[in-house]
């Protein structure tokens, strides 16, 4: 069963490293540089974040929710994946918003 009242999705985006990020372009050696591990280092590549948060939320629509206007917030975050094994990845989370609006509270 869907929750009936609105929610807050975020989205992680995890982009694969480039090669030239790596030493002698190669992934096994390692990065550059080693201070970049497990940062969130922004990606401003192509595809837009705004076109990656419609991809997703169509996907999910039906799945965690009957209808996207029931979408209160969508944070999303596009970024370069810097733990091992480096590989591109997407993260959602999702949940109900408790909050009143108006005269009616939202617990479904």
């Amino acid at each position: 069963m869907y929750p009936r009242g609105p929610i807050n999705i975020d989205i992680w985006c995890y982009r694969e490293l480039p090669l030239t990020w790596f030493v002698a372009n190669d992934r096994e050696r390692g990065l550059h540089n080693p201070q970049m591990l497990n940062s969130h280092t922004p990606n401003k590549s192509t595809p837009d974040a705004d076109n990656l948060a419609k991809f997703v939320c169509d996907a999910i629509n039906g799945v965690v929710y009957s209808n996207d206007r029931q979408i209160a917030r969508i944070r999303i975050t596009k970024t370069f994946h810097t733990t091992p094994p480096f590989t591109e990845k997407t993260t959602i989370k999702f949940k109900r918003v408790l909050h009143s609006f108006g005269e009616r509270y939202y617990n479904n």
